[in-house]
């Protein structure tokens, strides 16, 4: 009768097989034996599974630090069988999550390389990791080029002080918690051509205040369609004493404009509120006006 037998092995994790599950034979001792087999061999994987993340969590998170031609340190973790890399953070798995806590963080300028070589060897830049710049609150812009055809979550998340981002990639951006600010209003990036207003970072921006015009488009680095304004973007902004919101904003989330309790009038380009406007946008019932298309010439 057949053994469990190792037909393919991992050179960087501990070594694990696939299993030949052998038919079950007539005899009872047959049976008892082979279920046997089974139980213990799926006990020893359980434990090696176990023993690997236990490895995982220990270890680095990247295996190279690459100086880029924008002048930053990025890490990256490398497949040298697909030669892929993944810029990730230099997390080693000692807190809660990822930071840069004992290297020096991205700063300046930043433009992340569609490759990089090491040991003359190319790997493409496909991915990247989850909170990879993490708190990199120096980050004054960003280039993610073509070759990224991944953007995990929060990969950006705390970089507070972007004020151009520039996305060649096709890939879904709208978990990776990036935000940028042009002129008084910040704006969360949906995609690589749509924004959002969103609400000022406290103890960073002032809360809006005065007449606020929201512009149909913004260009900071990529020039963005301004398609909505997210939950509590103006809420409790006390100074604010108007807004003017072009045809363009399709969608307003619940909250929008609560508590601005000088706020005098909603300029709307718009004849008449659009579907995706949340019923409670504007909770206080502050006035609106439809139509005010002379509040967005030039």
């Amino acid at each position: 009768m057949r053994r469990p037998r190792i037909v393919g092995a991992s050179n960087r994790f501990p070594r694990f097989s696939f299993l030949y599950i052998p038919q079950l034979g007539s005899r009872r001792k047959e049976v008892a034996h082979d279920t046997d087999v089974v139980y213990k061999t799926m006990k020893r994987i359980v434990v090696l599974l176990f023993a690997t993340m236990l490895v995982w969590q220990s270890s680095a998170m990247y295996d190279y630090a690459v100086v880029c031609e924008s002048g930053q340190t990025l890490y990256f973790g490398v497949s040298s069988y697909h030669h892929i890399a993944v810029v990730c953070s230099p997390w080693d798995g000692s807190a809660d999550y990822p930071d840069y806590k004992g290297f020096e963080k991205p700063k300046g300028k930043l433009v992340i390389p569609e490759t990089i070589t090491i040991d003359g060897e190319t790997y493409i830049v496909t991915r990247i990791a989850h909170r990879a710049f993490y708190g990199c609150d120096s980050l004054t812009s960003v280039t993610i080029p073509n070759s990224i055809t991944e953007i995990r979550p929060s990969a950006f998340l705390l970089c507070d002080r972007l004020t151009s981002v520039t996305i060649k990639s096709e890939a879904d951006i709208s978990n990776a918690e990036l935000y940028f600010k042009k002129g008084n209003i910040r704006y969360w990036v949906e995609a690589k051509n749509k924004v959002w207003v969103e609400q000022p970072i406290e103890g960073i921006d002032s809360r809006y205040s005065g007449n606020i015009v929201i512009p149909a488009k913004v260009t900071a680095g990529n020039t963005f369609s301004v398609t909505g304004i997210r939950y509590g973007a103006f809420r409790a902004c006390i100074d604010l004493t108007s807004v003017a919101i072009p045809s363009s904003v399709t969608t307003i989330k619940g909250s929008a404009f609560e508590s601005c309790i000088h706020l005098t009038a909603i300029y709307c380009q718009a004849k008449a509120k659009p579907s995706g406007w949340d019923a409670k946008w504007n909770p206080n019932g502050y006035k609106v006006v439809w139509g005010a298309i002379d509040k967005f010439k030039k």
